[in-house]
Order: C-alpha cells, then sequence, then structure tokens
C-alpha cells in the first residue's frame, strides 16, 4: 500500500487552490478512466506538485505523487497528508475530493488520488531521503513527466476542475 500527494496551484478563476493526493490500498471500488480532456488556456496556469525518487537506481525515474505506506489503522486520507509533509513539507489540511484509483501496470500496486486545497504560501521542499527533487508542474508538463500510470489523476483533476 502507498500513499501521496501532489499539490496543485489553480488560476484565480477558481475559488480554492486545489492539490492532488494519492494512496494505494488493494480494497476500493474500481474507478471508470476519463477520456483525456482536451487542453483548455486555464491549464497552463494550474500547477501540480511531483515529487522524483531519489538514488542511482531512480536517476531516469518518472516524476510521481508523493506516497508511502499507511500506518496500521490509518485512515487512506490521513496518510496522503503525512505523506506529503513528510516528503515535500506540505502541511495539507483542506477538504478532499477524490480522483478514484489507478493500478500499476506491473507492480499491480494501487494508487488512490484526492483534490485538495493547497496551503496557501506552501513552499514544496525535498524533506525526505526518499527523494531528490520536489517541483511545481503546470499540467501539460506533469502529464509528460509524470508516471504514465498516475496520467488519469491529472485528467480526473482537470475534469473536476471542470475543464
Amino acid at each position: 500500500m502507498v500513499e501521496g500527494l501532489a499539490p496543485l496551484e489553480l488560476p484565480p478563476q477558481h475559488s480554492a487552490r486545489k492539490s492532488l493526493r494519492a494512496s494505494a490500498k488493494g480494497d476500493s471500488e474500481a474507478s471508470p478512466p476519463l477520456d483525456p480532456p482536451s487542453e483548455k488556456p486555464a491549464e497552463k496556469s494550474v500547477r501540480v506538485l511531483l515529487v522524483h525518487p531519489s538514488g542511482a537506481y531512480n536517476r531516469g525515474a518518472a516524476f510521481g505523487i508523493p506516497k508511502g505506506e499507511p500506518n496500521e489503522g490509518e485512515e487512506l486520507e490521513v496518510t496522503a497528508r503525512r505523506e506529503v509533509l513528510e516528503e515535500t513539507g506540505v502541511d495539507v489540511r483542506g477538504e478532499l475530493k477524490s480522483l478514484g484509483y489507478i493500478d500499476y501496470v506491473k507492480s499491480r500496486k494501487r494508487v488512490h488520488a484526492w483534490a485538495a486545497p493547497m496551503p496557501k504560501g506552501a513552499a514544496p521542499k525535498c524533506a525526505s531521503w526518499e527523494i531528490d527533487k520536489a517541483e511545481m508542474f503546470d499540467l501539460e508538463e506533469a502529464r509528460k513527466v509524470i508516471h504514465k500510470d498516475q496520467v488519469p489523476f491529472i485528467d480526473r483533476l482537470v475534469a473536476l476542475l471542470g475543464g
């Protein structure tokens, strides 16, 4: 099981800033895939926080949502918040909106995701040995650098935002 989060900054026309959160657990309902949305001009001003795993083995690895194992009895949403704080120093406290889940093709690991407000003034950083980069990407660039199995979370976020 893995939990994670990737905060997003939204353009002023949206009433709240959002972030993307993820967790993995094998006992949830299926999420129907969404068709990728066509790019809207506003997508250039929405930015998502993604992290890059550390270590020589991961040098060429894709970016992804911050993630980690839930503690025994810990709610997935709680783990997502904790992992983002531990990995990036961002303490997300806003309401969560479900983005469903994906299953990794190779490992079959299930990853759940949510959208939520990004804290005002948050400054993501590498706060854990597990990552060597914590960067903000616009949605177009995020789709290029995120792990291919996590791309549906970006598409679902755009749909949630009315894109």
